[in-house]
C-alpha cells in the first residue's frame, strides 16, 4: 500500500511529521507532499488530505482555472481506483473567505471514500451530508516524539514561577486571531484566579516565532497569565 499525504512534512504543524513517522514504522510507504499530487508519474492507493488550502500553498484566494485543475486531477486519481480520505481539522478554512478555496472542500468531501474525525461533532454534521462515505472517529494522537520531558513538572513550575496550588491548562498551537485569543480570556475570567494558563503560541505572529525555546526569557511574562 502507498499513501500519499498531501502536505509538506516540513510545515510547521507537527500533525502531519509524526504521522507519517508513525505510518512508517508500520511499514507503511508514505509520501508527504503537495508536487506528488500534480507528478504524472505518481501511483498511490490512497490519497489522504488533511487541509485542502495546502494544494495551493495557502494562498488566500486561488482562481476557478485552478479548482478545475484540482477538480479535473482529482477525478484522475478516482478512475485509477485510488481511495481519497480525508482528516477534518476544520470543516472551513479559519481566516479565508475566498469562494474557490472554500470550493477545494466541497470537491474533496464530495468525492471521499471517508472520512477521519477528530471528535463527535464533524461526524455527525459530515455523515448526514456525505452517507456514502465511510466516517471513522480517529483521536489526535499525541506529540510525545517531539517534546522533551527530561524537566520535573515541579522544576518547570519554579523556572516560570507558577505556584505548586495553581491549577495549569497548557494552550499549544498557533493562535491566528484577536478572537481565539479573547476566547482564551474569557475562559480564564470563568474559572477563576487559580487556574493559569501557559500559552506559548498565544502571540506567534506578532513576535514572529514559532517554538516557545526561541523566545528569549524576557518575553516570557506575555505567554502565560
Amino acid at each position: 500500500m502507498k499513501i500519499l499525504i498531501v502536505s509538506k512534512k516540513e510545515d510547521s504543524n507537527p500533525f502531519v511529521k509524526t504521522l507519517s513517522e508513525g505510518l512508517l514504522s508500520l511499514n507503511i510507504d508514505v509520501v508527504c507532499s503537495v508536487a506528488e499530487f500534480w507528478s504524472t508519474e505518481s501511483k498511490f492507493d490512497i490519497i489522504h488530505f488533511m487541509w485542502p488550502e495546502a494544494i495551493f500553498n495557502w494562498k488566500n484566494s486561488i482562481s476557478s482555472s485552478q479548482v478545475e485543475k484540482f477538480r479535473n486531477r482529482l477525478l484522475y486519481y478516482k478512475g485509477c481506483g485510488c481511495k481519497i480520505i480525508i482528516t477534518i481539522h476544520n470543516l472551513k478554512p479559519h481566516l479565508i473567505k475566498d469562494n474557490n478555496v472554500l470550493m477545494l472542500f466541497d470537491i474533496i468531501y464530495g468525492e471521499c471514500d471517508a472520512f477521519i474525525h477528530l471528535g463527535c461533532y464533524s461526524k455527525q454534521l459530515l455523515e448526514a451530508k456525505y452517507p456514502f462515505a465511510g466516517h471513522y472517529i480517529v483521536p489526535h494522537h499525541i506529540y510525545d516524539s517531539i517534546y522533551d520531558f527530561s524537566i520535573a513538572k515541579s522544576d518547570a513550575r519554579r523556572l516560570l514561577n507558577i505556584s505548586n496550588e495553581q491549577d495549569v491548562i497548557l494552550a499549544f498551537g498557533q493562535f491566528r486571531s484577536d478572537d481565539e485569543r479573547n476566547l482564551v480570556f474569557v475562559i480564564k475570567s470563568k474559572l477563576g484566579s487559580q487556574l493559569q494558563l501557559l500559552v506559548p503560541g498565544f502571540y506567534r505572529d506578532k513576535i514572529l516565532t514559532r517554538r516557545i525555546w526561541r523566545i528569549p526569557k524576557i518575553l516570557y511574562k506575555t505567554l502565560y497569565f
